[in-house]
C-alpha cells in the first residue's frame, strides 16, 4: 500500500456482517413463494451483482408478471428481520479496532438504505469505529457508486494513496476506482472468487490477512531492515 493511508471505506454486506446466507434464505423464500427453483449457495454467489435487479432476473423472477419494484419492497419488509440472526464475520471488529487504533479514519459506504445500514451498526457494536456511514436513499440497491461519489464530495476530496475500499463484489471494485481509491476484495461476501479474481484486484480470504496486506510494502521495508543487520 503507498505511504500515507488515512482512510479505509467500508462495504458493509458480506465485507463485515456475515449476512450471506441470510440474503440467500430470503431470496429462496421469494422464489418459493412464486413456484420458482430456489438457488444454491453457488449459485447465488455465481449471480449476485449490481443493480440488484439484474441480479432478480438471474435468479428467475419474471418481471411482466411483478414489478422489480415490488418484489424489492418484499424483500425489504423481510430482510431486516431475519438479518438480526446476522454476525459479524470473523476478525471483522479486530481489523475495525487495529486500523482505528493505527488513527486511520474509516468509513461505511454501502447501498442498503441509510437508516437500515446505521441501526445495524449500532445494534452489531461497530458504529463506534466509524466516522460516517453512508447508504443509499432507498432500498431499491441501484448501487453504490454514487454514495461512494457523495462521501467524496462532502469530505472535500481525497488522495488515491491514501483511500482504501474495501468489499466483496466487483461492484466495490467499481466504485473504487470511480473514485480513485484502490480496491481490496474479500472471498467470503456475495460473490464467488473466481469473479473477484477477474477484477484484478488483490483478494483476501480472512481477516486476518487485510493488515498485512494493506501495509505490504512497510512489511517488506522492516524486514529488509532486519535481513541486513
Amino acid at each position: 500500500m503507498e505511504d500515507g493511508l488515512t482512510q479505509i471505506l467500508w462495504d458493509w454486506n458480506g465485507t463485515l456482517l456475515d449476512d450471506v446466507e441470510i440474503c440467500r434464505a430470503v431470496l429462496n423464500g421469494m422464489l418459493g413463494r412464486r413456484g420458482i427453483a430456489p438457488v444454491s449457495l453457488e449459485r447465488y454467489r455465481e449471480i449476485f451483482t449490481f443493480p440488484i435487479r439484474e441480479y432478480y432476473r438471474l435468479a428467475g423472477f419474471d418481471f411482466s408478471r411483478e414489478s422489480y419494484e415490488t418484489l424489492a419492497e418484499e424483500y425489504m419488509r423481510i430482510y431486516p428481520r431475519e438479518a438480526r440472526r446476522a454476525a459479524l464475520v470473523p476478525g471483522a471488529e479486530q481489523a475495525l479496532r487495529r486500523f482505528q487504533a493505527a488513527g486511520i479514519r474509516q468509513t461505511i459506504i454501502s447501498a442498503c438504505e441509510t437508516h437500515m445500514l446505521r441501526k445495524q451498526a449500532e445494534q452489531f457494536g461497530v458504529a463506534r469505529y466509524f466516522d460516517g456511514i453512508y447508504g443509499a436513499e432507498d432500498g431499491l440497491g441501484g448501487g453504490k457508486e454514487a454514495v461512494a461519489r457523495s462521501w467524496l464530495s462532502l469530505s472535500g476530496g481525497t488522495a488515491a494513496g491514501q483511500t482504501l475500499f474495501i468489499g466483496d463484489t466487483l461492484h466495490d471494485c467499481e466504485a473504487a476506482r470511480a473514485i480513485g481509491c484502490r480496491p481490496i476484495l474479500v472471498s467470503f461476501g456475495h460473490q464467488d472468487r473466481s469473479r473477484l479474481k477477474a477484477s484484478g484486484a488483490t483478494v483476501i480470504d480472512r481477516f486476518e490477512e487485510l493488515y498485512p496486506t494493506v501495509f505490504e510494502k512497510d512489511q517488506r521495508e522492516k524486514g529488509d531492515g532486519v535481513d541486513g543487520q
